[in-house]
């Protein structure tokens, strides 16, 4: 069977590579937040690979893994989630990277730079659409944010 490539490097394979069980609510959503993001980084990246650092977790995956358990971490559980990195990942390139996407999505997103681990992370079904950028010391940066009216 042919392989669905949505971007370079990113397929379901990289989305799910621990090959976890998916309910159908899962998979629609995992593959709309795929659909979502990475069509929007062709004209940054052009024909250079992302690596997907961290897509669909199972719940139970996350419960034997992880001991701090997050809202952020949850929703990859859900499919609504998805940290990558890039060859060359700064802070500039992904503050341009975050801007671009933000501007590109038109529904309410998170996208967080994670300067200690050279990740981008982006969740969807979020109420506010913001970029924030962490540091090695854990320090929050709040470099964009748009409140939407209920």
């Amino acid at each position: 069977m042919a392989q669905v490539v949505i971007f370079n490097g990113v397929d379901i394979s990289t989305l799910n590579p621990h090959n976890f069980h998916l309910k159908n609510d899962y998979i629609d959503n995992l593959l709309s937040t795929a659909f979502l993001i990475f069509p929007k980084l062709k004209s940054i990246f052009g024909n250079t690979s992302v690596r997907i650092e961290k897509a669909f977790l199972s719940a139970s995956y996350v419960r034997n893994n992880f001991t701090t358990i997050t809202d952020n971490l949850l929703a990859h559980t859900k499919g609504l989630a998805v940290e990558f990195t890039w060859e060359g990942f700064d802070n500039d390139s992904a503050t341009q990277v975050a801007l671009h996407l933000y501007d590109a999505i038109k529904e309410p997103v998170l996208i967080i730079i994670k300067t200690f681990s050279n990740r981008l992370y982006v969740r969807r079904n979020v109420k506010e659409k913001k970029i924030l950028e962490y540091n090695s010391t854990n320090e929050k940066r709040v470099i964009r944010i748009d409140k939407l009216e209920d």
